[in-house]
């Protein structure tokens, strides 16, 4: 959804002269936009910071740390609330970029592994993965640090009140869009004279651990997160009543309980794949079920989910206890 009036109503020029407001939600390509409007802005580019205190998310209204913006700041970033230009929200370019909530996992479980590929002992699923986030993880990104809303109040939303909140913010945005739009906005930034960065951040095709998936898994995925999914359709179209109107038919009207039990086996998911796999071998006892796969070594792993180059394919990959060496890191 990009607000194809507001952006023709100026030349490129005068766009160039005006100021950029861009939330990065993470793995939605933000990375190059960042680097590309630091090249051309400087020092005028701000980038809150998250405030690290423990309550932060769950009883906060605006997390990131203090910060006295200039007059004509650029402010980007996965903490750059809205509050920050809500007084002066016309003098900005404001931008946002969304992608499907089963590629935005999969993606940033590349990212995890990729990034983390020489300190890792062992190897995590997916679906532990999942399980080691609520429900809806860029709706309740974009609530959180963009809307400001508390921690505590969303986690006791209902999918359609955390979809209305949403909508009414990205609404807010002249660039609300799928991430296949990133390139059209650094074309309107205007990249002369910068170097081709739009492609920072992006990890090989050949070094992903995953690439598709199942379409079974990819369903439940959707089934799960609801929200993120119909924020996507709000990205991808103009017709806002359409998918306003959807939503009001699937959607949960009241708080599902269940979302408790999500949230007590949080930090047993987390310590799966934020701590184990980071842990060295010794500290770790593995269970007896991995015996026959110690007995093969580190180079005849066990079958396991693994994602192939096509949605119903499925190839050989580590167990995820298996203990990687640095050859298979690499």
């Amino acid at each position: 959804m990009i607000n194809q009036q507001a952006i023709a109503s100026e030349s490129r020029a005068t766009t160039q002269r005006r100021c950029y407001y861009f939330f990065h939600l993470p793995k939605t390509g933000g990375r190059s936009i960042e680097m590309v409007l630091r090249h051309k802005f400087g020092n005028s580019v701000v980038s809150p910071r998250k405030n690290k205190k423990f309550t932060t998310d769950f009883v906060a209204v605006r997390k990131f740390r203090s910060i006295a913006p200039k007059p004509g700041c650029h402010f980007v970033g996965h903490y750059a609330s809205w509050s920050l230009i809500e007084d002066h929200s016309a003098e900005y370019v404001k931008a946002c970029f969304w992608r499907h909530p089963a590629d935005w996992v999969v993606s940033l479980y590349n990212y995890r592994l990729h990034r983390n590929q020489h300190r890792l002992h062992r190897l995590f699923k997916l679906e532990d993965f999942r399980k080691s986030m609520l429900r809806n993880p860029m709706t309740e990104h974009l609530l959180l640090y963009c809307g400001d809303v508390r921690g505590f109040r969303y986690f006791f939303m209902s999918d359609a009140r955390k979809f209305k909140h949403a909508a009414d913010l990205v609404c807010k945005f002249d660039w609300f869009a799928d991430i296949s739009q990133v390139d059209a906005f650094l074309d309107c930034i205007g990249t002369e004279g910068v170097v081709d960065l739009r492609r920072s951040n992006r990890i090989p095709e050949h070094l992903k651990r995953l690439n598709n998936l199942p379409m079974a898994m990819r369903e439940d995925i959707e089934r799960t997160n609801p929200v993120d999914l119909l924020l996507h359709q709000l990205a991808l179209t103009s017709d806002r009543e359409r998918v306003m109107y959807e939503a009001s038919l699937i959607l949960n009207q009241r708080f599902a309980a269940l979302d408790l039990l999500r949230l007590v086996a949080l930090p047993y998911y987390r310590w799966k794949t934020w701590v184990l796999p980071f842990l060295p071998s010794s500290l770790v006892s593995v269970p007896s079920s991995t015996s026959a796969s110690r007995a093969r070594g580190p180079h005849q792993p066990d079958r396991d989910l693994t994602i192939g180059s096509g949605p119903s394919q499925c190839s050989p990959t580590p167990s995820p206890i298996e203990l990687l060496d640095n050859k298979r890191v690499r």
